[in-house]
């Protein structure tokens, strides 16, 4: 019986043995595998977002901080008027701007 796993056991190692290749014993094996492993994963989308990511954080803080510089100068000529005026005193205004200027003291906005 005991034999017989003996026997079984060969087969099985005989057959993981000739499932592989053969490894290569001469003395550029290992500088052959780190070649092959530096072609994977140089061409790998990672290995690609790796190197442009540090170049990508700091454009966009660049790009923060030019914009915030811009800010004052971008924002309404005074808060205040920006907060007091409604949606329907835009609208009047504008609609007015498209009458004849009579209409203005109407409004009570002196051009």
């Amino acid at each position: 019986m005991n034999q017989g796993l003996d026997a079984g056991l060969d087969r099985l190692l005989a057959a993981y043995r000739d499932s592989f290749p053969e490894i290569d014993a001469s003395p550029g094996f290992l500088s052959s595998v780190w070649q092959k492993i530096e072609e994977r994963r140089s061409s790998s989308f990672l290995s690609q977002l790796e190197r442009w990511a540090p170049r990508l954080a700091a454009f966009s803080a660049t790009a923060a901080l030019f914009l915030a510089a811009l800010l004052p100068w971008t924002a309404a000529s005074s808060p205040d008027d920006l907060l007091e005026s409604s949606y329907l005193d835009v609208l009047t205004v504008d609609s007015l701007e498209e009458q004849d200027q009579t209409f203005w003291a109407l409004a009570g906005k002196g051009r």
